[in-house]
Parts: C-alpha cells; structure tokens; sequence
C-alpha cells in the first residue's frame, strides 16, 4: 500500500509540473500583439486598413517596410491609447507606382508609453528597429498596382515610397502660457502641405478652425489664432491642436470659421496645447 501511495504521489507530481510548464509555455507562446487583417500573402492597396489586437499594456505603433535588404521601416499613424484590445488604421503601402506584386512586410511594435510613441512617430522612419521593443509577428502582403488618376494629381501629398504624414509641432509657446485674443502662433512640420490649426474653449464642445497659415521653404509656419472675443473674460483657457491634412482636397474641407464637435479619427494630430487668455485687451498679434 505504501509504494502504491508514493508511487500516486510522484505521478501527481509530475503532472502537476508538466500542467505548469505548459502553462508557462502557452503564456510565453502569446504574442504582445497581433495583426488580424490583412493575412499574409493577401494583396493591399496603397492605403489599406490594418486590424490588430494588443493583449498587453503599451502604445502600439504599426510598421510598413518594403521586403527587400536594407529596407525601412515607416510609422504609420498612431493611436495613444495604452489599453491592450482590438484597433484598426489606414496604412500607407507604396505610392501610384509601385509595382503589382511587391512585397512589403507589416508588424506592430509596443511603445512602452505615449511619450516614446509620439517621438518615435515624429521620427518617422527606421533603418534599424529600436532595441528592447516587443513586435508581433510580421505579415507579408503583396502591392496590387494603382495607376494615378487624373484627380488624383491634383492632390499635393502621396505615400510615396511609404511616407506618411507626421503631426506639427509649435514653436515658442510653451503649455499653458499666457496669450492675446489675437495670438501670433509660431511652429514647424515637414512635407508639402500646410497644418490646419483648431481651437476651443476648456469648457466648449466645438473645434473652430482658424486662418490659414503661412509656411516656408524650411516647414516653419505662421498662423494667427484667435482665443475667444472681447466678451471673454481673461483668465478663460483654451486647446489648440494642428491637424496634418493628407491632400489639398483635405486640407480644403477645413473652411476658417467653421466650427466641428469630434476631430477626425484618421488624420494626424498634434499634442493639444492649452491656453490662458491674458488680461491684456490687446487686439494685435504679439
């Protein structure tokens, strides 16, 4: 009776510690992240949406490279979000010229916080991929090929050769500093097109879109941007944010003056600044 009982013991044993190692096993199997859509070897357009879940913390950033040697990889835009579940955002494969059946490869990659995804989004483009980042398992797709249509080249920005756009940046006001009614606005943002700049009350809904804004040849730009009327009262706060429209025919939907309650989910947005109207009543530019 004895060996029979240490003989049931030691064979609980081990199959107590093999139930535990497979348990260990199938956690360490279980990907950060995961990319649902598209599947591998599936054709992609230029602009094409990618579906992806996150089963930890971490701002997911997704990454498109051409498969070939000493390929990049480019950030496609980005959701701040740090809670793991299921997302969706257009990325950019190619432009109007690429070949039909190249392949690129897409994967997301777990940002530990906000703070190093906005400045990983701001740079880009890597040749080599950061060090100590989890990724998901890449997907390989293939490019269908899309002509340029004659509407198509009026639009100033393409994803060419996966460029996507990248959020502005303001210059020289510093968060939550004083302003004027009418405030000069100064900031900076690569490509082509010019931002489009918003603003609201703290206590407001509604985004009113300002004057458009002055760039040069170096990306600095320019803009005068009205906090509030003479009726409001000093002290009032303010957000700011700078959209980076894709295209003219984007870009051109944002008339100045009109006003809008949610920004859009698929355009890239600066980091919202917030304002204190000053008590000066002063109605120049700074």
């Amino acid at each position: 009776m004895r060996r029979t009982a240490k003989t049931g013991c030691c064979g609980a044993l081990m199959l107590c510690v093999a139930l535990i190692a497979a348990n260990d096993s199938q956690a360490e199997m279980k990907a950060p992240a995961t990319i649902v859509s598209p599947q591998v070897n599936s054709v992609v357009g230029r602009v094409t949406e990618v579906v992806y879940e996150t089963t930890q913390p971490g701002v997911p950033l997704v990454l498109v490279a051409a498969e070939e040697e000493n390929s990049e990889w480019w950030v496609q835009p980005i959701h701040k979000s740090s809670v793991p579940g299921r997302r969706s955002i257009a990325a950019y494969f190619g432009n109007s010229q690429t070949p039909q059946g190249k392949p690129f490869q897409v994967m997301v990659m777990m940002a530990p916080d906000e703070r190093t995804a906005e400045i990983m989004a701001k740079q880009q483009v890597f040749t080599q991929l950061p060090k100590g980042l989890v990724t998901s398992k890449p997907v390989r797709v293939l490019r269908k090929f899309e002509p340029t249509t004659t509407a198509e080249k009026t639009t100033t920005v393409t994803a060419s050769a996966g460029i996507v756009p990248v959020a502005a940046q303001i210059l020289r006001l510093e968060n939550r500093a004083p302003v004027l009614r009418r405030q000069e606005v100064h900031g900076k943002l690569a490509g082509p097109l010019a931002p489009v700049i918003l603003v609201r009350a703290a206590t407001d809904n509604m985004w009113w879109v300002q004057q458009e804004v002055q760039r040069d040849a170096g990306g600095e730009f320019t803009a005068i941007v009205h906090f509030g009327n003479e009726k409001t009262p000093a002290g009032t706060e303010f957000h700011m944010v700078a959209l980076t429209p894709r295209s003219t025919s984007e870009a051109a939907a944002f008339k100045v003056g009109d006003s809008i309650k949610d920004l859009p989910e698929d355009v890239v947005v600066s980091s919202q600044m917030t304002f204190v109207l000053r008590a000066d009543d002063v109605t120049g530019a700074e």
